[in-house]
């Protein structure tokens, strides 16, 4: 999606204006954005529905009621140190590349004054 946005949907500017600073551009694009996710959305969750018969069933839990206590759940899967340092791994990359991604039009295009076609050609590579 950012060589779709940078090459295409931001990409046009009014004068020595970038194509980027121009809000009308991103309405576009986040609207070509929630098309293709619905889409991709869709494909996967009908290409996947015929296969719900033959999934395994987890097998039912003893003590009260059919109901768990979230809470509990949530207790038991942090006990363990490995899911601990996964999870504040994962929470980490994440942030990382929210920060990464956030700040990448701003630094290619004031720092390194790229156009957003070369933005759209970087991203592809």
């Amino acid at each position: 999606m950012s060589v779709a946005a940078f090459g295409y949907f931001l990409s046009a500017g009014v004068g020595g204006v970038s194509g980027t600073q121009i809000p009308a551009n991103y309405h576009a694009y986040g609207v070509a954005a929630a098309i293709i996710m619905f889409l991709a959305i869709m494909t996967s969750s009908l290409g996947t529905h015929r296969a719900i018969p033959w999934l395994v069933r987890p097998a039912a839990r003893a003590g009260r009621g059919s109901r768990s206590n979230p809470l509990r759940d949530i207790g038991r899967a942090f006990s363990s140190r490995s899911a601990i340092v996964i999870f504040l791994a994962g929470m980490f990359y994440s942030l990382a590349m929210g920060m990464a991604g956030a700040m990448a039009p701003y630094i290619y295009g004031y720092i390194w004054v790229l156009k957003p076609q070369q933005i759209s050609i970087l991203f592809s590579a």
